[in-house]
């Protein structure tokens, strides 16, 4: 998966409506107010104005973007997540377990937890 298809599938699981990218020039037509963030936009799940778009979190580089994310998993989800699929993830034969795992490790393991991962073609 690109970086920019994993973000809006994690936005997406956790609830972000209307991903799009946007620039310092866009205007939203609905509210007719300017947007003044650049990349990927979108309306957090606590919003439900479209006025209300902001950029979303930086899910590959930010580990408190990734800890909030997981609280999207379902209890069963967390244990798959945190007992298989993130060790698996880590194993790069770095020697790097799951517990210091990146924000990118974190993304791909959530991904393949929830079944949105997908294999590059």
């Amino acid at each position: 998966m690109t970086p920019e298809s994993q973000q809006i599938a994690i936005a997406t699981a956790c609830g972000w409506r209307d991903i799009k990218h946007t620039n310092h020039e866009d205007v939203d037509i609905e509210s007719r107010s300017i947007i003044y963030w650049s990349g990927l936009t979108g309306v957090p799940p606590e919003f439900i104005h479209y006025e209300n778009r902001i950029k979303i979190p930086d899910y590959l580089n930010d580990l408190n973007a990734m800890h909030e994310a997981e609280k999207a998993l379902t209890q069963a989800q967390d244990y798959q997540y945190r007992d298989s699929i993130l060790p698996a993830v880590c194993k790069d034969g770095s020697g790097m377990i799951a517990m210091t795992a990146s924000a990118r490790h974190r993304a791909e393991a959530f991904l393949r937890t929830i079944g949105e991962w997908e294999v590059e073609k």
